[in-house]
Parts: C-alpha cells; sequence; structure tokens
C-alpha cells in the first residue's frame, strides 16, 4: 500500500482519468457514424455557448458540430471517385419537435462540393443553436457518382445529440433558431 505522502499524487492521477473518461463518454453520446455506399459519415457535436436572452425572447444555445465524410470505396470501383453535392439536416429539440431544417438538395457544404477519390476524407465543421435542453440533428448529404455514369444518391448522416452542458441541464429555454451552414 502506498504511504499517505504517496497517495495525493495516485488520487490527482485517478480522478484526472476519471475526468478523462467521463469527457469521453460524452463525446461518445454526442456522436454517429453511418455508411452508405461506401461513404462512411460521422458526426459528433459539443455545446459552445449560451446567448443571453433578448428582452421576452428565451435565452438560446449554440453546439458546433464536425462532418468527416470519408469514399472508404476502393480504386477501380464503381463508386471510386465522389463528389458530395448537396445536403439535407433536420434539427429537432430535446422533445423531438422540428426546430430547424435544411431542405434536402440545399447546395454543397460550407460553400463548397468536395470531390473525394478512394480513401480521401472531407471534414468541416459548422453550427447550430437550439434551445437549452439540447436537442438533435440528422440528415443526408447528396452525394454524386463521377465515374460510370452512377448518378446521385444520399449518403445518410445518423441521428446525433446536442447534449446541453452538465450546468446548464435543468434550465429552460426553448429557443428559436437554424442551422448556419
Amino acid at each position: 500500500a502506498a504511504a499517505p505522502a504517496d497517495a495525493a499524487p495516485l488520487l490527482d492521477a485517478a480522478l484526472a482519468a476519471m475526468r478523462s473518461l467521463a469527457g469521453q463518454a460524452a463525446m461518445e453520446a454526442a456522436s454517429s457514424s453511418a455508411t452508405t455506399r461506401g461513404v462512411v459519415v460521422d458526426a459528433t457535436s459539443a455545446h459552445v455557448a449560451a446567448l443571453e436572452p433578448a428582452r421576452g425572447a428565451p435565452g438560446r444555445h449554440v453546439w458546433t458540430y464536425r462532418i468527416r465524410v470519408t469514399n472508404a470505396n476502393p480504386p477501380g470501383s464503381p463508386d471510386a471517385s465522389l463528389q458530395v453535392v448537396s445536403r439535407g439536416w433536420d434539427v429537432q429539440d430535446a422533445a423531438g419537435r422540428p426546430h430547424a431544417r435544411v431542405p434536402p438538395g440545399s447546395r454543397g457544404v460550407v460553400g463548397t462540393t468536395p470531390i473525394l477519390g478512394p480513401a480521401d476524407c472531407f471534414e468541416y465543421f459548422s453550427s447550430t443553436d437550439c434551445g437549452a435542453q439540447g436537442g438533435s440533428m440528422e440528415g443526408r448529404l447528396g452525394v454524386a457518382v463521377l465515374e460510370s455514369a452512377g448518378g446521385t444518391f444520399d449518403a445518410a448522416v445518423a441521428r446525433f445529440a446536442l447534449r446541453p452542458p452538465p450546468a446548464r441541464a435543468g434550465r429552460g429555454g426553448g429557443g428559436h433558431g437554424s442551422e448556419s451552414e
């Protein structure tokens, strides 16, 4: 057994490890992954700000989210060369009610239409707002197959949570807003 003087650094290290695990668990809860026709879409969100309410309006909370699109198709496959051409998003509040929507077919992602060869990936960050209790997002990316007249298809973005920070979880607010992309 460790002497009492040696216990403090061990306890500090153990608590730091627990905080790290808690952070990883929270990130997992606010993440998703989906694969459609060899296109892997990973999503992760994080709460970034609580905005002061305007007079007579509820407060708003802002989340950032990261989308990583990977072309997992092998070279020479019919879907080897792809282009992300559109997006569509549905944002719901914590009660499951529609909060904001970006219609399917909205052009590009963050102002671009990236081309992905085999094993290529494209990552972008954007943000959305929602009420204090958080909610969720899900959507689709329109993907064009650039070879073999493959047409287009929708790559799923699986639902991921917009989790409120622990200190804010019990506070009110049900703001209105939209996805900012």
